[in-house]
C-alpha cells in the first residue's frame, strides 16, 4: 500500500519529534613527543590512532547517509562519517644560526649581518587516513517515504590501494538495488575515502631596525607539495559517477606579508 495507508497516525503528513534516541562510542589511543633544542631547533609529532561509532551523524550531502531505518535504530549503527583511524601532525620550528648572536657569522655588523640574520622556518605536515562514507540509492525506494535506500551490498567494495584511482575509488560492482519495498542491507560508513597529505610551509625574515623596531617579511605556502587531497567520492550508486572523485581541497597557495613591529 501506499505510505500515507500505512502511518499510525491517519490524516497527518510527517510528524517531527525531536528526542534523544541515538549514541556515539569513541575510542582512541594518542601520543605526543616533543623536543626543543638549545639551538633553535623545536618539533612536535602527535599521533592519534581512533575508531568512532555512531547512529546517525552526517547527511546525505556529506556521505554520511542518514538514518534508514528509524524504527530500528541499532541496524543504523556504524563508522561516524568523521572516523579517521589514523591521523599524524608534524610541526617543526627552526631559526636558523646565521648573524649576529648566532653560531655562525655572529660578528657580522651593519647591512651584511642585517642581511644573513634572523632567519626563521617553520611547519606542519599532516598525514591522515580516510574518512567513512555510505553508498546509497536515490529515490524511495524501501517505500517509506524516505528520499533514499541503501543498497545490498554483495562484496566488500572497497578497492587495494594499487586499485584505486579518482575516476574508480571503489568497486561499483559491490552493491546492487534491493527489491522495492525492503531496506537494502548496506552498513552505514563500510566504505572509505581518500585520505590526507598536505605540509604547509613558513620561511620568516626579522631584520632589527632599531632597538625596539623590527621589520617581519613572511612567505606562507600551503599544500607546498601541491599534493592532491581529494574528498568523498560520489556514493549514489545510481548516478553515473558513482565511486569517482569530483571535488578536491585546496591545491598549493602562496602568501606574503610585511610586518612592522614598535
Amino acid at each position: 500500500g501506499s505510505v500515507a495507508s500505512r502511518r499510525p497516525y491517519q490524516g497527518f503528513a510527517n510528524i517531527s519529534l525531536l528526542e534523544k534516541s541515538t549514541g556515539s562510542n569513541f575510542h582512541s589511543l594518542q601520543g605526543r613527543f616533543e623536543r626543543r633544542l638549545s639551538t633553535g631547533l623545536t618539533f612536535i609529532t602527535s599521533y592519534t590512532y581512533s575508531h568512532s561509532i555512531d547512529i546517525s551523524s552526517g547527511s546525505t550531502g556529506t556521505g554520511g547517509g542518514g538514518i534508514q531505518q528509524n524504527s530500528n535504530l541499532q541496524s543504523e549503527r556504524g563508522r561516524s562519517v568523521f572516523d579517521v583511524r589514523h591521523r599524524m601532525v608534524i610541526s617543526y620550528s627552526y631559526e636558523l644560526p646565521f648573524g649576529a648572536g648566532r653560531r655562525f657569522l655572529g660578528n657580522l655588523h651593519g647591512i651584511p649581518g642585517m642581511l644573513i640574520g634572523g632567519w626563521q622556518f617553520s611547519g606542519i605536515s599532516t598525514f591522515a587516513t580516510g574518512q567513512a562514507f555510505t553508498p546509497q540509492f536515490s529515490g524511495d525506494g524501501s517505500n517509506t517515504g524516505l528520499s533514499f535506500v541503501r543498497p545490498n551490498r554483495i562484496k566488500d567494495g572497497n578497492l587495494h590501494r594499487g586499485e584505486r584511482a579518482p575516476e574508480r575509488w571503489i568497486d561499483t560492482t559491490a552493491f546492487v538495488r534491493p527489491t522495492a519495498g525492503t531496506f537494502g542491507n548496506a552498513g552505514r560508513g563500510i566504505l572509505t575515502a581518500p585520505g590526507a597529505n598536505n605540509t604547509d610551509f613558513s620561511l620568516i625574515k626579522s631584520t632589527k631596525v632599531r632597538e625596539k623596531q623590527v621589520v617581519q617579511f613572511r612567505a606562507e605556502m600551503f599544500n607546498i607539495a601541491n599534493h592532491p587531497n581529494f574528498l568523498v567520492p560520489v556514493n549514489v550508486v545510481d548516478s553515473l559517477a558513482f565511486g569517482s572523485i569530483t571535488r578536491a581541497k585546496d591545491a598549493r597557495q602562496i602568501q606574503f606579508g610585511l610586518k612592522y613591529n614598535f
